[in-house]
């Protein structure tokens, strides 16, 4: 079998010595380009980014990191195309069966033991995480190279039910029941939704972000439940933080009997503000030009959250990333309000004037305005984790 190490790091380094009977192809990491010459030559294997494992042969990646295994997992799958099956913990090529496996050549027997079907997880389980598993319908199998999760109970879902995953690029996610893919910013995929159709405002992608999708849906698609995420940002379906663990629409649903919205909640570490962090990766000439707009549009169209849109960017807690579900009423309700102020403000902003990220600045309070709006609407509200890359 051949291999490619994923991670040059402490544990690589240190446990490289046992790996030397494996047929190890390369090295990825994503600071490959700075490590220096002298420690490529004494690695004696191809040390590249991880958008070139596509160009060599291999069987397997092995993530060398144990904390961050699952977050590396997930971005070799939505970034790089790596098939979730051939992802494996370089821990397991230590293992006294899986040499023995590689010396028969008995490939066929690993592959059985990585169906995608079930649920996978290399390091040992927290006694939290092993619960959130039982919990939510799962039961746990022996294995010699994995503890393995194997589903108890099929999953089925509102036919009426939308979460739609927004992308501008091609990536590796498997959808599951519920899940919809919608493109933006000029990208086309085969049997996907487009921002480009119907009633639309696709020519504001370059300035407002995933707000088109938002908009599209909300113009053409109306459903009794509906929600977003974003091709590499999903809701976990409970705490434990797995690429495989994402919300299941029957899980949303029972949600939603409860509350009347989930969203991604999450709170500044540091003492900044919603608006300092705000600024920092625009320009100052770009953060005050939007300010400006925005505000100018909220005075003029909903004046009456001029109060709320201060208090929300001195403040220090957000609901992130435009991601979230509920039923169709909040949700017009909610996308009435926003695109109201929001799309002249778009059309106010001069783009021409700005480079980069400037120019998708009226995005970026974009994404800071579900959180102005709720100040005003009560309603129920279930945080749920999420994997943010």
């Amino acid at each position: 079998m051949r291999i490619i190490i994923y991670g040059y790091g402490k544990i690589f380094k240190n446990e490289y010595s046992q790996l030397d009977k494996m047929e190890l192809v390369a090295i990825a990491d994503k600071k490959a380009m700075e490590i220096k010459v002298e420690e490529k030559e004494l690695c004696q294997l191809p040390l590249i980014l991880p958008n070139q494992i596509r160009d060599y042969s291999y069987d397997y990646v092995a993530i060398s990191s144990k904390g961050m295994f699952e977050s590396i997992k997930q971005q070799l799958i939505c970034e790089n195309g790596i098939l979730p099956e051939r992802i494996i913990s370089m821990q397991l090529l230590k293992k006294k069966e899986f040499k023995k496996l590689m010396e028969d050549s008995e490939e066929d027997f690993l592959k059985e033991e990585l169906d995608p079907k079930v649920r996978v997880c290399c390091d040992a389980l927290t006694e939290k995480e092993n619960y959130a598993f039982l919990e939510n319908g799962y039961r746990r199998m022996s294995s010699v190279f994995y503890d393995v999760f194997v589903p108890d109970k099929k999953e089925t879902f509102e036919k009426d039910f939308f979460l739609y995953v927004i992308t501008h690029k091609e990536y590796g996610y498997q959808l599951h029941p519920g899940y919809c893919p919608i493109c933006v910013g000029g990208y086309f995929s085969v049997g996907a939704l487009t921002d480009q159709s119907g009633e639309n405002v696709s020519d504001f992608n370059n300035r407002i972000n995933e707000m088109t999708a938002i908009y599209w849906v909300w113009k053409n698609k109306p459903s009794k439940y509906v929600g977003f995420c974003h091709y590499r940002r999903y809701f976990y379906d409970n705490n434990f933080g797995s690429y495989e663990n994402h919300l299941k629409a029957t899980t949303a649903l029972e949600y939603l009997n409860k509350y009347d919205m989930l969203v991604c909640e999450k709170s500044i570490d540091a003492d900044y503000s919603i608006e300092y962090e705000l600024k920092m990766p625009l320009s100052d000439e770009a953060f005050e030009c939007g300010y400006n707009i925005i505000l100018s549009n909220i005075r003029k169209h909903q004046p009456e959250y001029e109060k709320d849109f201060y208090e929300v960017l001195s403040g220090k807690t957000l609901c992130y990333y435009n991601m979230f579900v509920t039923t169709w009423e909040v949700f017009d309700r909610f996308a009435t309000w926003l695109f109201s102020f929001l799309i002249p403000a778009a059309e106010e902003f001069p783009i021409e004037r700005f480079e980069g990220q400037d120019k998708r600045t009226i995005g970026f309070f974009a994404e800071r305005m579900l959180s102005v709006w709720l100040r005003q609407n009560p309603l129920t509200l279930k945080s749920l984790p999420a994997y943010i890359p």
